[in-house]
């Protein structure tokens, strides 16, 4: 395999998101033993690898560390990151979020790279623009910074959790635009890298080549009719527990930063990231989805105890309604 992996993680001994990338770089190496992993991490990240953070360095054939202002919050580092990934590593490379699990063998991405395609990403939600749950969102928080009549022509939004990303002129320029965006975004408060990106594509006339939904399985979003044949899973972090996709529950990387290391139970869910599933779990439908995104879902999640209320006031409505 040609084609590097780059993770960039940006993290402190109190978060979770360098475990993460532990086990997703774990993952990657289990199913491609060969693979190239390059590390790339800001200079406050790298003063924290250090104890049992010095684990993640035996899956990482390369580290990059990069001096950023200090000024800057850690979201923000990490965008930043994000956004200039081009001018700090050498040769073509996949990058890839750490929020993900690698599920298959990756050699296939060289492909690609033998194509003489620059830049290669996933739909965002496997979707139309258009059709996407949060397309009302992105267009509000475009509108901000002055950037909706652009983006709502836009037929395609990619994501950017996994981008093949090959080295020539192209791709430098690209990613100086990406983060020339970036910062203007940050000017405006925003600092969000994928409305960037989906503004940088849309004004270099859409270079983004789309790759198939199983390189960024995207398991919350549309993303089950590619899970048979997923490559890469990308679970989306969560600050949560109880969530039916094994990866998704904190405490799953807080076991793994207490105890310093891989537990054995868990290794199987890692190997086999398609069979990660726990609990009680099912498919969910349109109208499923309208009630996952709305407002009763977070009073459920967040004041439990007033929405046993709610719920008991809307079963004594229904009964007197006669609704069914």
């Amino acid at each position: 395999m040609k084609t590097k992996l780059v993770y960039v993680v940006v993290s402190t001994k109190k978060d979770y998101y360098l475990e993460q990338t532990l086990v997703s770089m774990i993952s990657a190496k289990y199913h491609n033993p060969n693979v190239q992993i390059c590390l790339v991490v800001d200079d406050l990240t790298d003063k924290t690898v250090t104890g049992p953070r010095v684990a993640i360095l035996n899956y990482v054939d390369e580290k990059i560390v990069v001096s950023l202002p200090d000024y800057y919050t850690n979201p923000q580092r990490s965008r930043y990151l994000k956004t200039t990934l081009r001018e700090h590593v050498m040769g073509p490379y996949l990058f890839i979020d750490s929020d993900t699990i690698i599920t298959d063998d990756l050699s296939d991405i060289d492909e690609v790279l033998k194509r003489g395609i620059d830049i290669a990403a996933v739909k965002d939600s496997h979707c139309n623009f258009n059709e996407m749950l949060l397309y009302k969102m992105i267009l509000a928080r475009a509108h901000l910074i002055g950037w909706d009549k652009e983006l709502v022509q836009d037929k395609i939004h990619f994501n950017s959790g996994v981008i093949f990303v090959n080295d020539n002129k192209a791709t430098h320029d690209f990613y100086k635009k990406w983060h020339e965006n970036w910062l203007y975004e940050v000017k405006k408060g925003l600092f969000y890298d994928q409305l960037a990106l989906a503004y940088t594509n849309h004004t270099l006339n859409y270079p983004i080549k789309e790759l198939d939904g199983i390189w960024d399985c995207q398991i919350c979003q549309d993303g089950l009719p590619f899970l048979h044949q997923a490559k890469i899973i990308h679970y989306f972090v969560n600050n949560g527990n109880g969530r039916a996709y094994f990866f998704r529950n904190i405490d799953v990387f807080a076991k793994i930063k207490k105890m310093g290391e891989i537990p054995e139970n868990m290794m199987r869910f890692i190997k086999n990231g398609k069979e990660a599933f726990i609990g009680h779990h099912s498919v969910c439908g349109d109208e499923d989805i309208l009630l996952m995104y709305s407002s009763v879902r977070t009073l459920c999640i967040r004041r439990p105890h007033i929405f046993k209320i709610l719920d008991r006031f809307v079963k004594i409505c229904l009964k007197l309604f006669r609704v069914n």
